[in-house]
């Protein structure tokens, strides 16, 4: 009997510390608040720099059968501002347009991100059309336009601009409208073809200016501006049909695009790359570069995979 009670006597002592450990333990883990900005700010808002990292599909690599195309995007989670993934995107497109298109195919990206303790949100979702070559010819231009798509906390879908090539006889260039038209930045390529597997390719972002025309002669912007009025005025008052209007990108660098150089063995028997974004900053952006200017950057980091360095069936990327 004398035994048995220092016995019970340590089982009683036991119990309420076993009691104990568990409410420690859930004091120490931090609890997931519901983010109080809307989606797409919380996404992108925290992160002056990107990486977008394209998975490796090993039926791809090993068979060369065309699959969706599926990338993390590595950003500042504003929730914890601590660098890690804050985003995927998903590739939709057709089996058969995947085999027999290749880089030119038709597709729509949809990009989603965490937000709070929720199940992951649909952001943006990017729409691309289908052109027959990836010529300089200018009526084959190629574009994407990036939508905020509605979700449980945005009730409303709303498109932010378009991603479109321009003609350039030396290197590729691309305008970012936004959802009037107008130009906010013009995206420069290298002219110098890059054959190399562990080359770095830089694409320059420049700051849209005032003075004319983003990429194209000022003679062209004023008979675009002129053009405009004339339809105005065919249409009696009423809205005319939209004409983007151009302006000018006579601003610096205000910041940069680059393809990752990546290792020989993932660079000959996939098409996997990873880039970086490097958002505009500087004198023009006190407050920073806003939300939608980052949206439109980041679909233009899709437009520039596909029609540079996505691989066919048979052929090499562009670069």
């Amino acid at each position: 009997m004398m035994m048995q009670q220092p016995m019970q006597q340590q089982q009683q002592q036991q119990q309420p510390m076993m009691m104990q450990q568990p409410m420690m333990m859930m004091q120490q883990q931090p609890m997931m608040m519901q983010p109080t900005m809307p989606p797409l700010e919380h996404f992108l808002a925290a992160s002056s720099f990107l990486t977008v990292k394209q998975e490796v599909e090993m039926l791809e690599a090993i068979v060369g059968f065309e699959t969706e195309n599926e990338y993390k995007i590595i950003g500042i989670d504003a929730s914890t501002m601590q660098a890690g993934q804050i985003g995927k995107a998903f590739e939709q497109s057709d089996c058969c347009t995947r085999q027999m298109c290749g880089p030119q195919r038709e597709f729509q990206m949809r990009i989603q991100c965490a937000y709070g303790a929720g199940p992951k949100l649909d952001v943006l979702r990017l729409e691309r059309p289908f052109r027959c070559c990836q010529s300089p010819c200018c009526c084959m231009l190629q574009e994407l336009t990036v939508i905020k798509v509605a979700n449980s906390m945005e009730p409303m879908e709303m498109p932010l601009g378009k991603v479109q090539e321009i003609f350039a006889p030396c290197g590729p260039r691309i305008n970012i409208f936004d959802q009037n038209g107008v130009v906010l930045y013009l995206v420069e390529g290298p002219c110098i073809r890059c054959d190399n597997c562990c080359c770095e390719v830089t694409f320059e972002i420049k700051v849209g200016g005032e003075n004319g025309a983003c990429g194209v002669p000022r003679a062209i912007a004023f008979n675009q501006s002129r053009a405009a009025g004339l339809l105005a005025s065919l249409h009696n008052g009423k809205a005319a049909p939209r004409i983007h209007r151009v302006v000018a990108c006579a601003g610096p660098v205000c910041g940069t695009l680059k393809k990752m150089a990546g290792d020989a063995l993932t660079e000959t028997f996939t098409d996997a790359d990873t880039f970086g974004i490097q958002f505009p900053s500087g004198p023009q952006f006190p407050h920073g570069c806003p939300t939608q200017h980052k949206a439109l950057l980041l679909g233009c980091v899709f437009l520039i995979d596909m029609m540079f360095f996505e691989k066919g069936n048979d052929e090499q990327g562009a670069y």
